[in-house]
């Protein structure tokens, strides 16, 4: 077997690990409440995968460099100052660019510095990994989650205001319900639901295998 036929194995199951059987939102429901409570729109919604990822892809490029040699109760308390120092900059790039988005984002924004998926990816998967695979996983876990994020925040804002990108749409009645938290939970249970059922026909081994799988295994700690 070629090596470049290996590496394009490893590259799919990197890619199929963290984006369908490992879906960090919808398989193993985590990183939920910014969805419900700041993706209610596209623009909010494309917002928030900016500074998610740029989190996410900093940290766990800094857990596979260095912070695997940290014990664990500081790891988790360096996951948070690395999202405060980009989330801070972020947000002072929105507001200066996006002042209307920035504010409909409220008091969730700062709490982003500190979200359960990068603290989840970051402790299963970056701290054991070199730093070319842990990137993989990070840009295959970025584009799962903002593919989940910005058909959220469409499906919200069209439904219920009738725009898309603030732009006028739809002619049917405003469902302004799915502008509510619960109905960012509605949204997210079905496309929870279709994505369990593809990984179980798909998937079986695996389905079973990392369904909410997402305690630190014992002794890890």
């Amino acid at each position: 077997m070629s090596r470049t036929y290996e590496n394009t194995l490893g590259i799919k199951r990197t890619f199929t690990d963290a984006a369908i059987i490992g879906n960090p939102v919808l398989i193993q429901a985590v990183g939920v409440f910014p969805i419900i409570a700041m993706a209610v729109s596209l623009k909010s919604a494309i917002a928030l995968c900016a500074i998610t990822s740029a989190v996410l892809l900093v940290c766990e490029v800094a857990t596979s460099l260095l912070l695997r040699r940290f014990p664990h109760w500081l790891r988790i308390g360096l996951y948070m100052l690395l999202g405060i120092l980009v989330v801070l900059p972020a947000s002072l790039f929105f507001e200066k660019f996006a002042p209307n988005e920035t504010a409909k984002l409220g008091i969730v924004l700062p709490l982003l510095a500190f979200n359960s998926m990068v603290a989840l990816r970051c402790e299963k998967f970056a701290r054991r990994n070199a730093v070319g695979t842990t990137v993989l996983n990070a840009l295959s876990t970025i584009f799962a989650y903002s593919l989940i994020v910005v058909f959220v925040g469409a499906v919200r804002e069209l439904l219920g205001s009738g725009t898309l990108y603030d732009i006028p749409l739809s002619p049917l009645p405003k469902a302004a319900g799915l502008l509510m938290p619960f109905g960012g939970l509605l949204i997210l249970g079905l496309a929870s639901a279709l994505l369990k059922w593809f990984a179980a026909r798909n998937y079986p081994s695996y389905a079973e295998k990392e369904d909410l799988n997402i305690s630190l295994e014992e002794g890890e700690k």
